[in-house]
């Protein structure tokens, strides 16, 4: 076996004598993206493309074009820099989708990237991007998309009482459903949407397969999870053989928890696998696809014309976050060495005692421009600000420079150097930090996830714009399920001034952390979610008898 090279300089790579030129700087290009050092990223991709010819190896020719279409910045120095680089996008993925129109090429699935996953951090309206990166990545490789789903418009009744599980149980004897996912382990999407996942499989009639995707990683999130399940299915690479893996299933409903994440699961999505297919929002945005029937997501999270921004259906589940989350899971574990273990303190980050510390733990992709603004507010009013932000420095030391300049030229240097960026710290060690920090601020336009149910779960007050929010929502949506409206502003002005009276008003804080206390039980451990989403699955499930009865999407004809 050939040792692994991937994390030697250039030249020593080239040395050992088991790649060629050409192929070190391949292996270059992905590491280089991930630490945000992109410029020296899409110099060695033009070092392996200008020496690939598409009249001596087209298919190779074509995937390093899709490898470069989703070499998309992660950090911008400017929103007309994101303008510009969605245009680039947009011409890209037009020219190759004219070319897969002229010549059939029949690539393999696996050479397909996730390529629409940046474009949810730009705050617009990706659906047409999204569709059309679908039709192109159809058009050049396998992938079977379905041209329409096999039903019609699902009404609103689903969610309503009346459509009880006691009287589907009269036609039906269960409900199956199969879940696919490439992050059922300890990951943002599972911690999300995990709990749910095992609480149906709990559920008398309720059937729950999980398919893992060859890419998974099995932790003990991951064996809970499979063993809470009626079935588990370790999918094949081949796409056809897991096909017919998921087939087998015989799913009334198959789930996908991440589609646009991850380029295999992506690509299973393509094809109509199931009478009904949905996605969870795992991953904010829409599919893009024909063959994705629903978009499950809280009333609370999308706006009333959110449909504008999805292919499918919106499902809007109307109790709590639309998901059963488990509290304990947004709480710091207990330790045997506690008395012991030493507790990050103010001295660490380098700030000082007397300072007001806004903690904004979110990834260096949901810094958009316009949160440069709310920052530039909340400093300049109050003069004991400090916004202190987690990131891997060392890991994405390119895109952290990035930010770094931009916010110097944004803020200024006297403000910038009140923005203090500490090291990732170890999960308990983020709980410390939480306890330390006065207030929480919600980014914009892409909001927090998990990071937000960790801040509001333990009590710290967390203000949001959700007006100014394009997707991820998760804090707006956690307010107002706790009936908790003045910790969310409308406007970026308004966010600003929201923060620094949070952070410096003692009584109002001590009022918003006894109030979250109160409340938490509003988001967490809700088994009226569980309640309403039995509902939904029994419904899907009936109408895709009734369908069969017809003669309609029978995909499993031995039930008619």
């Amino acid at each position: 076996m050939a040792p692994d090279t991937s994390a030697l300089p250039l030249h020593l790579i080239v040395a050992s004598g088991n790649v060629s030129a050409k192929d070190a700087h391949g292996l270059m290009v992905q590491p280089l993206f991930n630490a945000g050092l992109f410029q020296e990223s899409i110099t060695h991709w033009e070092m392996v493309s200008d020496k690939t010819s598409a009249s001596e190896d087209v298919h190779q020719f074509v995937s390093l074009r899709l490898q470069r279409i989703a070499l998309m910045p992660l950090v911008f120095d400017s929103e007309h820099a994101i303008i510009s680089a969605r245009g680039v996008f947009e011409a890209s993925v037009r020219d190759t989708f004219s070319q897969a129109l002229a010549q059939k090429l029949d690539l393999a699935a696996s050479s397909l990237p996730a390529a629409t996953l940046p474009l949810c951090y730009h705050g617009g309206n990706d659906l047409a991007l999204i569709r059309l990166v679908s039709r192109t990545f159809a058009a050049l490789s396998d992938l079977e998309q379905a041209l329409a789903p096999p039903f019609g418009l699902l009404s609103p009744e689903p969610l309503q009482a009346r459509a009880t599980v006691e009287g589907s149980r009269l036609q039906l004897p269960e409900v199956r459903v199969t879940v696919v996912s490439a992050h059922l382990r300890w990951h943002s999407v599972c911690r999300a949407l995990c709990p749910t996942i095992e609480e149906l499989a709990s559920l008398d009639g309720v059937r729950v397969a999980v398919a893992f995707a060859p890419s998974s990683r099995i932790d003990d999130t991951a064996r809970r999870v499979a063993t809470s399940s009626s079935e588990v299915v370790y999918l094949s690479p081949d796409l056809s053989e897991a096909r017919a893996q998921l087939h087998a299933t015989r799913p009334h409903v198959l789930m996908f928890t991440d589609v646009g994440m991850n380029s295999w699961t992506t690509s299973m999505a393509h094809t109509r696998l199931a009478p009904v297919q949905l996605a969870l929002w795992g991953h904010h945005g829409s599919s893009g696809l024909p063959s994705i029937d629903f978009y499950v997501v809280a009333d609370t999270f999308e706006r009333a014309r959110a449909h504008a921004k999805h292919s499918e259906q919106l499902l809007r589940l109307q109790t709590g976050l639309g998901v059963f989350l488990r509290e304990e899971d947004f709480k710091p574990k207990a330790e045997e060495s506690e008395e012991r273990r030493d507790r990050i303190s103010r001295f660490d980050l380098g700030v000082v005692e007397n300072a007001t510390l806004y903690l904004c733990a979110q990834s260096l992709p949901k810094f958009h421009p316009r949160f440069d603004y709310a920052m530039e507010r909340i400093l300049d009013g109050d003069p004991a600000g400090v916004i202190v932000i987690p990131v891997d420095r060392q890991g994405q030391s390119g895109w952290l420079s990035t930010l770094k300049r931009r916010l110097l030229r944004t803020l200024g240097l006297a403000k910038r150097c009140r923005v203090v960026f500490c090291d990732l710290l170890s999960e308990r060690s983020m709980f410390d930090l939480l306890e330390m920090a006065d207030v929480s601020i919600d980014t914009f336009p892409v909001g927090g996830g998990i990071t937000s149910l960790e801040s509001l779960g333990n009590g710290v007050p967390t203000v949001t714009c959700g007006a100014c929010q394009s997707v991820i929502r998760t804090t707006s949506a956690a307010l107002s399920s706790m009936g908790i409206s003045n910790l969310t502003a409308g406007n970026p002005g308004e966010f600003a001034t929201l923060a620094i009276r949070t952070a410096n008003d003692a009584h109002f804080n001590s009022e918003m952390r006894r109030l979250l206390a109160q409340r938490s039980q509003l988001i967490f451990g809700r088994r009226d979610t569980i309640q309403e989403w039995e509902r939904l699955l029994w419904r899907l499930a009936r109408m895709v008898t009734a369908a069969h009865a017809n003669g309609i999407g029978n995909y499993y004809p031995r039930e008619r």
